[in-house]
């Protein structure tokens, strides 16, 4: 970007206030190509070499760099921990390659036993308490439609344990909250028109 400064008129005297109007105006123009080119700045992040559905655990061949405005650079992960996202498990659908955002992951519990899943359920408000956090134990209430045409509402039991919430972003519209919850709950659960949790408990 170049600054074109007018020449000064033959014969017309320049006093110190115009000077100062040059000054300013030059100093203004430097200052919006810097800001300009702070903007354009970038920096390496952790992508997905492909797309990858709900639920996925990341592996190293899933990973690639990816480069990103330094103003975008919090939404995800710096290259130089990518091996800490080898085993995460991804919560939301990813249609395309790309910078992966933090939003759309959570950690696999290592403590789960035979038996037991992590289960991402997409939550709109209303479906869930606002209140709901890591720790708490919730009942899971399914509404399915039964082969006769009528609805039917199921609590789920045993009782689920939430393992991870992401909140709503310009990646995911929902609330996505992590179960750790019998396999079982899989099918149930993908099989329902909607679902709701309810918080009985702190895990103990």
């Amino acid at each position: 970007m170049s600054l074109r400064v007018p020449a000064l008129s033959k014969g017309v005297r320049r006093g110190p206030e115009t000077l100062l109007g040059l000054a300013l105006v030059l100093g203004g123009g430097l200052a919006a190509l810097a800001l300009r080119d702070d903007a354009g700045e970038l920096t390496k992040v952790v992508g997905t070499t492909r797309p990858l559905q709900s639920g996925h655990v990341i592996k190293a061949e899933d990973l690639d760099t990816f480069e990103v405005p330094k103003t975008a650079a919090t939404q995800f992960l710096d290259v130089s921990e990518s091996e800490d996202l080898i085993g995460a498990v991804i919560i939301s659908d990813l249609a395309q390659p790309g910078p992966l955002p933090i939003a759309v992951m959570t950690r696999l519990d290592a403590s789960l036993t035979p038996g037991h899943a992590l289960v991402a359920v997409a939550l709109d408000e209303g479906q869930y308490p606002p209140s709901v956090a890591v720790g708490h134990r919730v009942i899971v209430t399914v509404r399915t439609q039964r082969l006769d045409g009528q609805v039917g509402t199921t609590s789920l039991t045993p009782t689920a344990v939430v393992a991870a919430v992401a909140p709503p972003s310009e990646f995911q519209p929902k609330t996505v909250v992590t179960l750790r919850s019998p396999s079982g709950f899989a099918e149930d659960i993908a099989a329902a028109e909607s679902i709701h949790i309810s918080i009985v408990g702190q895990k103990p």
